[in-house]
């Protein structure tokens, strides 16, 4: 998904509103609802209070910091903001690597 990311960025960019559902019924909404150079990846994921238990949120402040999203969307229980005109020139390595933990 990320790995044409400087494609993206300077062909111009669009609206953006999916809402799609992996193998484990993890609910995932991905949209640019404030401006269309800024992602918001929300995720609903059914086990999220078991998860939070065993240290799920810490490691995601751990593992995306910044783009963990204050702000989390209606009916989901985290967030990511990846603004696409902040991210490094390297982001299909480095968002790769950091957007696979899911």
């Amino acid at each position: 998904m990320f790995k044409n990311l400087n494609a993206y960025r300077e062909s111009r960019p669009g609206s953006l509103d999916v809402v799609f559902v992996d193998y484990d019924n993890v609910r995932f909404h991905l949209s640019t609802p404030e401006r269309k150079t800024v992602l918001l990846l929300s995720m609903n994921i059914r086990c999220w209070d078991e998860l939070v238990q065993f240290g799920a949120l810490d490691i995601l402040k751990r593992e995306y910091g910044s783009l963990l999203s204050s702000q989390v969307e209606p009916d989901y229980n985290v967030s990511l903001e990846i603004d696409l005109e902040q991210a490094p020139t390297d982001t299909g390595a480095c968002l790769h690597d950091r957007l696979d933990i899911f």
